[in-house]
């Protein structure tokens, strides 16, 4: 069984993407295609961290353009880092709090990540 999770649309791409060396955001599609040629099935895909994918997709245009100007202060810097403060991360853990059950239920057309489980037979 393979447990994927990568990072989700190209329009996200960030220093933090960067820091993390991460060399794209994929599209569901994209991720499927990856085991197109392996004998198996998936058992299990969806987007996630979806609820706050309109605010991570809102600071991170913020980010990019006010790196243009603090390019010093961000670079080499997550968003992690970048935006450390409780004001944000204890709202955030409250909402994934409330997405992961609802990622047994149902499934998101967009999120901030992917998740894809496959079992090879």
């Amino acid at each position: 069984i393979v447990f994927v999770t990568v990072p989700a649309f190209m329009s996200l791409w960030s220093e933090h993407d960067e820091v993390n060396q991460h060399k794209r955001r994929y599209k569901m599609p994209g991720v499927k295609n990856l085991f197109r040629d392996i004998k198996g099935e998936k058992i299990y895909s969806n987007y996630f961290n979806s609820i706050l994918f309109i605010p991570i997709f809102c600071a991170r245009k913020m980010l990019n353009f006010l790196g243009i100007f603090f390019k010093k202060k961000t670079k080499d810097k997550s968003d992690f880092e970048v935006l450390n403060s409780s004001l944000i991360s204890i709202p955030s853990q409250f909402i994934f709090s409330i997405e992961r059950p609802l990622l047994k239920i149902m499934r998101f057309p967009f999120g901030v990540s992917i998740i894809y489980i496959f079992k090879k037979t």
